[in-house]
């Protein structure tokens, strides 16, 4: 799987699941389509430009200012929480921001820290000083 957003546009299929970092060339050894070769992965609803709370700009610097937010996101004519396309993020509701964000940032491994800054925007010096310590965590070990 190339990108997680993907995952309910292909859900009905038979998948072969691989580290993200092997996906392509698993699917050029076992000669298998990626996910993003068998769905146009299309956002097919409409939403409104939003700002992104400064506070969770703070934890993903590297995501996109802004993002689409949608009602009901459909993808492909299919019901997501949230699409990373042509650069920006399609989201419906606090889960699909923090994942649409962090994938965008390349920090998937944030998105549960975003979702939780989403609903407690207050919360802010303790997630961030919690982050710190997961990078600390991860340099000495």
């Amino acid at each position: 799987m190339e990108a997680p957003d993907l995952l309910p546009l292909v859900a009905g299929r038979p998948l072969i699941l691989a580290p993200f970092d092997l996906a392509e060339a698993l699917s050029e050894l076992l000669d298998l389509p990626l996910a993003g070769e068998e769905a146009a992965g299309e956002v097919t609803s409409t939403g409104t430009v939003r700002e992104v709370l400064p506070a969770v700009r703070s934890l993903l610097p590297g995501a996109p200012a802004t993002y689409v937010e949608h009602d009901k996101l459909l993808v492909d004519g299919v019901p997501a929480a949230w699409r990373f396309f042509g650069g920006t993020v399609h989201a419906e509701g606090v889960e699909g921001l923090a994942r649409g964000r962090a994938w965008a940032s390349g920090q998937w491994g944030d998105r549960l820290a975003v979702a939780a800054l989403l609903r407690d925007p207050e919360a802010v010096p303790l997630l961030l000083a919690e982050a710190d310590l997961d990078s600390w965590t991860a340099s000495t070990n």
